[in-house]
This record gives structure tokens, C-alpha cells and sequence, in this order.
């Protein structure tokens, strides 16, 4: 005893389910649908340099390695931003160190949150290396990029340490240099 109408509605809810669970997974099954990646924002380049700097940080990883880590590179092809973004922060290192220490008062270095030390690291390297880039949208950033890795209080600590960074610098436009870093003519 079969019941036409109630196939065609059972073969309807297992298309219906068939085509909601294709959309939930993303594919298609249109065979001319193009598996085009979307475009990475700068803050998920940044988001992404900082989870490469922790990666290195708390295993002594290469770059290499870290931007291999799908746990860095959330199965994404390392943009290149992150990829410069992260060399430099991993190169000069030592350099950047020393600026935000300087900065840094009534803290010892090493005690600030390893988050906070790899955002400002992040940041210092865009105020100091990279021309392109707008010193108060580097500053905005790694205000944003503390506020959802970081503590609560991490925005404001990062905003004063970027500040007086960026307040030593002139407040001026970024000139290179010969070493590779910038002279800020006011």
C-alpha cells in the first residue's frame, strides 16, 4: 500500500535536506560554481602574525614553520602581509624589544603578558618598518587585535606604550633610512 503523494514528499524533504546540508558545508553542485578564497582583511593578516609570533615564541618554530601551523593559519594560504608582517616582527626582534622597553614604565619586560609584548611588537614594527601603513591605523589595530586576544585592561596598557612610541617619532611622516627603518620628518 504506497502512497504517490507521499513519496514525492518524502523525495522533496530529502533533496530539501540534501540541499540545506550542501549550503551549510559551502559546496555547491553547480559544476561551474568557482572555489574562489575571499580576500583577507589586514586584520587578519595581523591576527594572524600575532598567533604566528606565539607559535615561535612559546616553541622556538621557525617562520616557516609557524605559518605552516594550521592552527596559525586557519587552513588559509599565509597572505603577504602576515608573511612580512611576521618575518619582521621574528628579524628585528631585538630592535623592536628595545623601543617598547624603553617605553614601558614601572614594568619589567619580561613580566608583561606574552600577548601584549607579541601585539606591541607587531605594531612597532608597522610604526617603524613599514611606510604603507598609517601609524594611528597600526595603533587602532593592535588596540582591536588586544581587545579580543588579549585582557580587558591590554587596550588601554598597548594604547599608552604605542602612543609614546608613536609620540618620540614626531607625530610626523615616515621617512626610510639605510638600516631598513624610518626617520620621521615633521
Amino acid at each position: 500500500m504506497s502512497d504517490p503523494d507521499r513519496l514525492d514528499s518524502e523525495e522533496t524533504s530529502a533533496e530539501n535536506l540534501a540541499e540545506s546540508e550542501s549550503l551549510k558545508s559551502g559546496l555547491s553542485e553547480d559544476p561551474f560554481a568557482l572555489d574562489i578564497p575571499m580576500p583577507v582583511s589586514r586584520r587578519m593578516s595581523r591576527e594572524l602574525a600575532v598567533k604566528g609570533a606565539y607559535a615561535i615564541e612559546m616553541t622556538g618554530c621557525t617562520v616557516d614553520e609557524a605559518l605552516a601551523d594550521p592552527l596559525v593559519n586557519e587552513g588559509i594560504p599565509s597572505p603577504p602581509f602576515t608573511v612580512e608582517l611576521l618575518r619582521m616582527m621574528d628579524g628585528k626582534r631585538d630592535k623592536l624589544d628595545d623601543i617598547i622597553r624603553s617605553k614601558i614604565e614601572r614594568w619589567e619586560f619580561h613580566r608583561v603578558a606574552i600577548v601584549d609584548r607579541l601585539i606591541l611588537r607587531m605594531a612597532t614594527a608597522e610604526l617603524m618598518f613599514m611606510p604603507d601603513v598609517p601609524p594611528k591605523v597600526s595603533i587602532n589595530e593592535a588596540i582591536e587585535v588586544a581587545k579580543k586576544y588579549s585582557t580587558e585592561n591590554s587596550g588601554r596598557f598597548i594604547n599608552g606604550v604605542l602612543d609614546a612610541i608613536y609620540g618620540d617619532m614626531g607625530r610626523g611622516e615616515k621617512i626610510p633610512t639605510v638600516d631598513g627603518g624610518f626617520r620621521i620628518e615633521v
